[in-house]
C-alpha cells in the first residue's frame, strides 16, 4: 500500500514540474535592470514573498525597426529595493500585483512524503524482527541454549581459576544465607 501511495506521489510531483514550466526566459536581478532601463520591458506581474519579488514579464526585442520587434517572456526574482517600483514607473512599465502564493505542491506534500517514509521504515523493521533478521533491532529473549550436562557441578569444574571459584562460594554462601 505504501508503495502505491509513494508512486502516486512521485507521479504528481512530475506532472506539476511538466505542467508548471513555462517558455519564459530566466533572468538575473542585473540584467533586469538593464532591460527596464533600456526601455525593452513593457509590462510585469510582481508576487511579493517577504524578502523579495518574484517578477514575470513581457521583453521587446532589440531590433530597430518597431514592426520586427518581438515579444518575449521572462521571469526573475528580484530582492525588495525601495527604488525599484520608481525606476520602473520612470521607464514606463505597466505594473500588476498579485498575493502571495500559499506554496508549491512540494510544499503541501513534502510532510506526507516524510510521514510516508519514516512509515515505510517502521513497516520494514517491524517485518524484518518478525522474520527474525537483524539481532541487533530484535527485542526478542537471547538466543543462547541451555547446558545438557546431567549431574552437579563442583568447585572442582571451574579448572584453576581462584577468582571464579571465590565469586562462585560467595554466590553459594549467598544462597544458602536466605
Amino acid at each position: 500500500m505504501t508503495a502505491i501511495s509513494l508512486i502516486l506521489v512521485v507521479a504528481a510531483i512530475l506532472a506539476y514540474r511538466n505542467f508548471a514550466a513555462t517558455d519564459s526566459r530566466r533572468m538575473d536581478q542585473s540584467s533586469f535592470y538593464g532591460v527596464v532601463t533600456e526601455g525593452r520591458v513593457k509590462t510585469i506581474t510582481m508576487v511579493p514573498d517577504g524578502i523579495g519579488f518574484e517578477i514575470r514579464g513581457t521583453l521587446s526585442s532589440e531590433a530597430t525597426d518597431p514592426d520586427d520587434r518581438s515579444v518575449e517572456r521572462f521571469s526573475t526574482y528580484v530582492l525588495a529595493d525601495p527604488a525599484l517600483l520608481e525606476t520602473l514607473s520612470d521607464h514606463g512599465v505597466s505594473i500588476k500585483a498579485e498575493a502571495p502564493r500559499r506554496g508549491s505542491v512540494l510544499r503541501l506534500l513534502a510532510p506526507w512524503i516524510l510521514l510516508l517514509f519514516f512509515g515505510a521504515v517502521v513497516a520494514f523493521s517491524m517485518r524484518r524482527m518478525r522474520q527474525g533478521g537483524d539481532p541487533v533491532l530484535s527485542l526478542r529473549r537471547s538466543r543462547a541454549k541451555r547446558s545438557s550436562l546431567t549431574g552437579r557441578i563442583t568447585f572442582e569444574d571451574v579448572a584453576g581459576m581462584e577468582e571464579a571459584k571465590q565469586e562462585l562460594r560467595e554466590i553459594v554462601e549467598f544462597l544458602a544465607g536466605r
